[in-house]
């Protein structure tokens, strides 16, 4: 069920302005409540050399997802995702910083 009033991540807004900055392409879904992820990414990937999009969640230091969130990432399983808490996570998801 869609909360009445979606609330993102204390540290979302930053993460969206870092992202941007960068040059990557953020989708907010974050409004459309809790039954799907708060982003779509798109970008460069180092690792495919070419462009993609994954999904991320962005959650708190203690964040986990809710179990709308797992299902729609179950019934999605082509679609790349993480969960990110911080800018440097979708970084990694692409390749841009190591492990």
């Amino acid at each position: 069920m869609r909360p009445k009033y979606p609330k993102p991540d204390a540290n979302q807004a930053h993460v969206v302005a870092e992202l941007q900055t960068l040059g990557f392409c953020v989708w907010d879904l974050s409004r459309d409540g809790g039954e799907i992820l708060d982003l779509m990414v798109g970008g460069w990937d180092d690792n495919l050399r070419g462009h993609r999009w994954v999904a991320v969640e962005i959650k708190g230091p203690r964040g986990r997802l809710t179990q709308a969130q797992r299902c729609f990432c179950e019934t999605w399983p082509e679609l790349p995702w993480i969960i990110a808490h911080s800018t440097e996570d979708v970084l990694r998801a692409f390749g841009r910083i190591d492990e």
